[in-house]
């Protein structure tokens, strides 16, 4: 499995009703756990020079989104994931 579909897994477990992602995530015991926080660690033990960043696109009572950017260099290239967070 190579660095992209390894973050793509990372990130499928924030998907919330098949139709957006979320910031956070609970388990079955309702331990919270965080998107970025988990690519950041993924990325630190494989020790891959990378960036996670979080930029607020809009608020609003009731919706907030946000853009996730993720930057890795991978076999010499620089490689990019963005998607879009939601909270409702």
């Amino acid at each position: 499995m190579n660095t992209r579909e390894e973050i793509e897994q990372i990130e499928e477990k924030y998907l919330r009703d098949d139709e957006y992602y979320s910031e956070v995530r609970y388990d079955e015991e309702d331990n919270e756990f965080y998107l970025k926080d988990e690519l950041e660690n993924f990325f630190n033990e494989d020790r891959i020079k990378n960036s996670v960043e979080i930029t607020e696109a809009f608020d609003s009572c009731g919706y907030s989104c946000s853009v996730i950017s993720v930057v890795w260099i991978e076999d010499g290239e620089i490689e990019t994931d963005n998607f879009l967070l939601e909270c409702m």
